[in-house]
């Protein structure tokens, strides 16, 4: 079975073909909130992330200028 896909980008960036936690392209798989790499439940309140808070966020922001995990 193909686990990506080359869709002929000038990057050569290949994609999944699945979501992560998903075992056919048509799940929906796991949910995560940014910069967490754990799955969690569909509930992106703010006290999940890993990173601070909607008022406070302590990194991957405008003023660190990290922009990948």
């Amino acid at each position: 079975m193909d686990v990506a896909v080359d869709l002929g980008l000038p990057s050569r960036t290949w994609w999944a073909k699945c979501n992560l936690g998903a075992n056919i392209e048509t799940d929906i798989g796991d949910f995560y909130t940014w910069g967490s790499i754990e799955p969690n439940s569909t509930n992106y309140s703010w006290n999940l992330y890993k990173f601070g808070n909607k008022t406070n966020l302590i990194k991957y922001n405008k003023y660190d200028g990290l922009t990948q995990l």
